[in-house]
């Protein structure tokens, strides 16, 4: 009797823990050396010294505006910063890793919700095999491993378009008016988070809630979603209160400026070029560097994809009208067509992925239509052959650049594996410096010092220097410690002094960073990873000194008057944080 009812209960949710087996494998994967091989940045630090603060002195550190959108002042929604001050307050840690775990939690809870997603008009073993590919995808596995407010666009995304699409086809009114209510919370969180889903995902309701109305759902269930996208923002609008609508200036601004002037069909050829090199790589995880021709097939495949779609939805194909008008359909139509407009807009940008979170999905819909297809063929078991070898290849290459990019983190070099190479825009992590080099930095810099008995000062690259700072603060932080400028001369009597670099830079790029009138010596270097410092003292040559600051400052006068001519944006004010509300 028992045997006979286990048999039942698989026959019926077998695919339930198939689902957990492949959710458990990815975040295997996701999670491997997570502190370790953290990739920690100034974007990283930025966001993570709000929440060291708010952790350390209470909430009322917290500011009112999250990130800028990329290349303008514009301020996104807070959220992003709340999410890992909830993460610190929980862990009562201000570790690097801390604030990186709410994208990996929404990475990994992205997958069963799309696995939802797809059921809504897939068959379970379409929607298994899809979900098997997207899980291990090279691409989402990168964005899953650091913290970044566009990191979790996915998830917000998808949770924003599933609420959409069931507020309107579900026909319990309250269970629609629950919907809905997701809509608008997920809405409130995706809006904060990258200013492509700010503006595009209201697209996708307005117009499929053209074609299918929520109409059945009760007023109150309408005004509390009104409520929830106000009190979610509600740090926004105190802030622009405050700043008498500077914020929302910027906003304005930033929707007339971001485009870029160019003409329609380069607009329309860097857009579609990008589009397929894209998608081929999300799906795929192959590069132009792999694949030369990685866009003109992406191009085409995307291309077919749209057009069998659009066919789909009119009904035009005869062995599928059965799906015509249908609404799963109709809104992945709508949701692929919205973001088209605003890629279009912004085609000389979209080289870089993040513009890509809000429609990542759209190509693992397009890969389901294909299955599909395959599976209804005349011959099944050649359909079903081809759709489990289609499968297997891809897991393949996502898994065998998630194991050379594994593999050069581990080994510390830059040695490619596994007949993969390795691009610029196909991986974030491409200088492969991790948070355990920076944390080995910071230690050795703080043991030569102590040492000494002196304060380390120490010099980085841009974007690292923060980053080294931080670690250094969090790990040591009762000892001295600051960051220098080029000119080393300059406040640091008393300092072991440090040049921190990538590790593939020879010395020679080490002198040329300082003024002409400052005479290097290198006393001795740490090697960690793929970073690398140098103990340095210097002398003063006074013959140069004079001709040197004439040049420094005919430099930044030139500079100054080009700032002058040329900014013509609002004035950004002040940030403002919770502790400032009532002052």
């Amino acid at each position: 009797m028992f045997t006979i009812k286990l048999q039942d209960h698989l026959q019926r949710n077998w695919s339930i823990y198939v689902l957990c087996i492949i959710i458990l494998a990815a975040f295997f994967v996701r999670s491997a050396n997570f502190h370790d091989w953290l990739y920690f940045k100034a974007d990283q630090t930025r966001d993570a010294t709000h929440s060291r603060s708010a952790l350390n002195n209470g909430p009322g550190e917290l500011p009112l505006l999250g990130p800028k959108a990329g290349g303008t002042r514009l301020h996104l929604g807070p959220v992003y910063y709340y999410f890992q001050y909830f993460s610190a307050l929980v862990f009562q840690s201000a570790q690097p890793h801390i604030f990186a775990l709410p994208d990996l939690i929404f990475s990994i809870l992205t997958i069963p919700l799309f696995y939802y997603f797809l059921r809504q008009f897939f068959s379970k073993e379409i929607s298994l095999l899809t979900i098997t590919t997207f899980s291990f995808s090279y691409i989402l596995t990168q964005y899953s491993r650091f913290g970044w407010n566009p990191n979790s666009v996915p998830f917000w995304g998808l949770l924003f378009v599933l609420s959409v699409y069931k507020a309107a086809t579900i026909q319990n009114k309250k269970t629609a008016g629950c919907w809905l209510l997701s809509a608008a919370a997920a809405y409130s969180v995706v809006s904060q988070l990258h200013f492509v889903a700010l503006a595009g995902f209201p697209i996708v309701a307005v117009i499929f809630w053209l074609f299918w109305r929520p109409r059945k759902i009760p007023w109150k269930f309408w005004v509390g979603a009104v409520l929830i996208v106000l009190v979610m923002y509600t740090p926004v609008i105190i802030s622009d209160i405050k700043n008498k609508g500077n914020n929302l200036e910027q906003f304005h601004y930033a929707i007339k400026h971001k485009p870029q002037e160019r003409s329609a069909p380069d607009a329309v050829r860097k857009m579609t070029e990008l589009y397929g090199e894209f998608y081929v790589l999300t799906v795929t995880s192959l590069n132009d560097k792999e694949l030369p021709i990685i866009s003109s097939i992406g191009t085409f495949s995307v291309l077919v994809s749209f057009i069998v779609l659009t066919l789909l939805v009119f009904g035009k194909l005869p062995q599928f009208k059965s799906v015509k008008h249908n609404p799963f359909l109709i809104i992945v139509l709508i949701w692929f067509l919205s973001f088209t407009i605003i890629y279009f807009q912004l085609a000389f940008s979209l080289d870089r992925n993040r513009y890509w979170f809000p429609t990542i999905f759209i190509p693992y819909i397009f890969l389901s239509m294909l299955y599909a297809a395959l599976w209804k063929i005349k011959y099944k078991k050649i359909g079903i052959t081809l759709v489990l070898t289609i499968t297997f290849l891809l897991l393949i290459l996502n898994l065998s650049a998630i194991a050379n990019w594994y593999c050069k983190l581990h080994s510390q070099q830059n040695v490619d594996r596994f007949f993969r190479v390795i691009s610029s825009t196909s991986l974030k992590q491409r200088e492969f410096v991790t948070l355990k080099d920076q944390e080995e930095i910071a230690a050795y810099m703080k043991n030569i010092s102590e040492r000494e008995n002196k304060q380390a000062c120490f010099n980085a690259p841009g974007v690292y220097s923060p980053a080294i700072k931080y670690v250094f603060e969090t790990n040591h932080p009762n000892f001295p410690m600051k960051r220098i400028g080029k000119n080393i001369s300059k406040n640091t009597n008393g300092c072991v002094i440090f040049m921190v670099e990538l590790s593939r830079k020879n010395e020679k790029s080490l002198y040329k960073k300082f003024p002409l009138h400052i005479n290097v010596n290198i006393i001795e270097k740490h090697q960690a990873g793929f970073l690398t410092a140098w103990r340095v003292s210097y002398s003063e040559n006074n013959s140069k000194k004079s001709n040197a600051k004439k040049t420094e400052a005919s430099t930044n006068n030139a500079a100054k008057d080009k700032k002058n001519s040329s900014d013509t944006k609002p004035i950004k004010k002040s940030s403002l944080y919770w502790k400032d509300i009532f002052r």
